[in-house]
């Protein structure tokens, strides 16, 4: 519809003097128009009649009002059928994007952590006693520890999370009619099934699981206050060098997140400790060590995380009925929720 807003009006009718055709033409062309394609149009043929002392139809039609609600549900409409199978395409980039997400993360940590390590050398440093040799010695044996256990956990994830996705591949495939090639079925694979949506189930399908998962949550949320309070209190990180850590620690377990930490803490206390130490600036502020986080910051990541567990999907029948174990629950979270609360106002 190539509708201008002066061809609204009659052109060899003056609107000065014919003021009722013009809204008349403009009322009638603004209650027949399609709102989906012409809202733009709507709002201009609005200030057409605002700048010429007319009254807009907007106001006083219902139909408009209607028209406009069609317009915000067929919006809706048209995202629901591109995230739902099977058409599932913002699911599939979804899910595409976490994979690929954790794998920079992960990638960006271990060459960091790798270049610090390779820096703490020995031989490198300059002349200090044989105790402090002796204590970087150690530092760089408990280094290598907790790569070991970060490669045990990275093994697990990397073990587990391809075999539920090919375990749901080969169920998908077991009831899939049209035999192709191997990439067009992942291609409709992903498609036609909500990952997402089936890992979630998963979790929680049943009450022991539900309890993991919830076990998981405080973990992450008591991890994520640790590593802030060490980064604050003790230790000299700056924020490009953690932003790479909260990144991970929720997308993937929180263990192998805090133990790549733990030796970047190792690090960044080998690091401070073997370099000369800096002339402060007369116009510096002094810091406060022991300055205590404020709690406020804290309080948003503990009310979603409470959020998340008052979940009505984690009330399960298995330990009795749905309204007492929700009941317990709640209980339980509550009072974490006050030790939590009790704990960062120290």
């Amino acid at each position: 519809m190539n509708i201008s807003c002066t061809e609204i009006r009659v052109k060899d009718v003056s609107s000065a003097r014919y003021p009722d055709v013009t809204h008349y033409r403009a009322h009638h062309w603004m209650q027949t128009s399609h709102p989906a394609l012409t809202y733009g149009l709507h709002q201009r043929a609005r200030i057409y009649l605002l700048k010429r002392g007319l009254r807009s139809p907007i106001h006083e039609s219902p139909s408009y009002t209607h028209n406009t609600y069609t317009m915000a549900t067929a919006i809706y409409n048209t995202l629901a059928h591109y995230a739902t199978p099977p058409h599932n395409y913002i699911g599939t980039t979804i899910f595409l994007s976490y994979i690929l997400v954790a794998l920079y993360a992960t990638l960006t940590l271990t060459y960091s952590l790798r270049k610090q390590y390779t820096t703490v050398s020995i031989s490198h440093l300059p002349a200090i006693s044989h105790n402090e040799k002796a204590r970087l010695a150690q530092t760089r044996y408990y280094i290598k520890i907790y790569v070991f256990l970060a490669s045990i956990s990275f093994a697990s994830l990397s073990y587990y999370m391809p075999m539920f996705l090919v375990t749901q591949f080969l169920e998908w495939k077991r009831h899939d009619t049209n035999s192709g090639r191997t990439w067009e079925g992942v291609k409709r694979w992903m498609l036609d099934s909500s990952l997402f949506q089936d890992f979630a189930k998963d979790l929680v399908r049943d009450a022991p699981n539900a309890v993991c998962t919830q076990s998981a949550i405080l973990a992450t949320w008591f991890w994520n206050i640790w590593m802030a309070r060490k980064v604050a209190k003790e230790h000299n990180i700056n924020t490009s060098t953690m932003r790479p850590y909260i990144l991970l620690s929720q997308i993937l377990p929180i263990s192998f997140t805090i133990t790549l930490f733990i030796i970047q803490i190792h690090l960044s206390s080998t690091n401070t400790q073997t370099q000369p130490p800096a002339k402060h600036s007369p116009h510096a502020l002094p810091s406060n060590p022991h300055r205590n986080p404020i709690a406020l910051l804290q309080l948003p990541n503990i009310l979603l995380n409470v959020s998340l567990l008052l979940q009505p999907t984690l009330q399960h029948v298995g330990c009795g009925s749905t309204e007492q174990t929700g009941k317990r629950q709640k209980v339980v979270v509550l009072s974490e929720l006050q030790r939590a609360i009790i704990y960062t106002t120290r």
